[in-house]
């Protein structure tokens, strides 16, 4: 019963409030896509506030008609030190995948997506000065 009672407090517990340490804008990898990171709700969210033409040949692709505008980071919740968990919209596959970003360091996030928790990739993002 103990044990049941623990496992129920633990579940009932509000997510951690938004760090704001990933708040701000994020270039991907490429430098390609400019994305920024602000509240939505107790959560996180990214829109695209910059693409360079490849990026948005590829959003097209997918059946987006536009990058900048479109928000690719969804629901992330902080889960730990320097940890969040969310979803984020890859526009030229279409798809909406499971993602973690880690904090690297004040300057640096890596940002990871898997598809079905086994094939996963990942990228590191660097803030927009």
């Amino acid at each position: 019963m103990t044990l049941l009672l623990a496992l129920l407090a633990v579940a009932a517990r509000p997510p951690l409030a938004p760090d704001p340490s990933i708040q701000g804008t994020w270039w991907n990898s490429d430098a390609s896509v400019a994305v920024d990171v602000q509240p939505c709700g107790a959560f996180l969210c990214g829109t695209v506030t910059h693409a360079e033409p490849r990026a948005e040949a590829d959003a097209r692709k997918g059946g987006f008609a536009h990058m900048v505008g479109l928000r690719v980071m969804r629901d992330f919740q902080h889960v730990g030190p320097g940890k969040w968990r969310g979803t984020v919209l890859v526009p030229e596959r279409k798809a909406v995948v499971r993602s973690t970003i880690s904090r690297v360091d004040a300057g640096h996030m890596r940002v990871e997506g898997c598809i079905l928790a086994i094939i996963c990739s990942h990228e590191i993002w660097r803030r927009a000065r």
